[in-house]
């Protein structure tokens, strides 16, 4: 999802690459994808505990990623496995379920060092509360009230919402991208333009860095 000016565009990419090909000449890209990674240690990545403290009861949404090693094994029982060994914590199916992506992000930082400081890491219902006077949704996101929530916040910062998601039904089958894809999209799309213009804020204001260089943060509009 690109907003240029006052208008949104909505893509449907397939990796990586692809995004970074398309919306590399932007001033900001906001993927909700985890970012830097520990390697070993019981250690939680400080951003997801600022996040879940931010969201209360919408905490849940914010799962623990998988450590570096952990993304190599073939299945999520090996998977797990490995996380234990070397961090005490199993690895929760949500966090296994988009473990391959997670693996393409963290390959891609190591050959494309440019992206780094422009490809940066969001979470979805930390930046619909943030458009929301930082308030977190009450609903979740694939129930009907959750959905006239986020929609309604969408709508107060790009009016054409309703016809952007008609647009996409139109062109994409819904296997292709879900409709809560899209909102996630769009308010993702929504902060990357407000950060460009106002600025942003991380959480935690001063983020750890990885082995590797990449910081493990959460950005969001300096809002709230």
């Amino acid at each position: 999802m690109e907003l240029v000016g006052a208008q949104a565009f909505a893509t449907v990419l397939h990796d990586i690459d692809q995004v970074w090909s398309h919306f590399c000449d932007s001033e900001l890209l906001l993927i909700d994808i985890p970012i830097g990674l520990w390697d070993s240690g019981d250690l939680q990545r400080r951003c997801d505990k600022a996040a879940r403290a931010r969201l209360q009861r919408r905490h849940s949404s914010v799962f623990t990623p998988p450590l570096r090693a952990a993304l190599e094994p073939p299945s999520y029982s090996e998977a797990s496995a490995c996380n234990y060994q070397l961090s005490g914590r199993k690895l929760s199916r949500q966090a296994w379920g988009i473990a391959p992506k997670i693996a393409e992000v963290d390959a891609f930082f190591a050959s494309q060092p440019l992206a780094r400081g422009l490809l940066r890491e969001s979470h979805p219902e930390i930046l619909f509360s943030c458009l929301n006077g930082g308030q977190p949704m009450s609903f979740g996101k694939k129930t009907p009230r959750g959905k006239s929530e986020r929609q309604a916040i969408l709508q107060r910062h790009y009016s054409a919402t309703p016809e952007l998601l008609a647009s996409v039904r139109r062109r994409y089958l819904k296997r292709q991208v879900a409709d809560d894809d899209v909102r996630d999209a769009l308010v993702a799309a929504i902060c990357a333009s407000l950060c460009a213009r106002i600025g942003l804020i991380t959480l935690p204001a001063a983020p750890d860095t990885d082995a590797r260089g990449l910081p493990m943060e959460i950005v969001l509009p300096a809002l709230c």
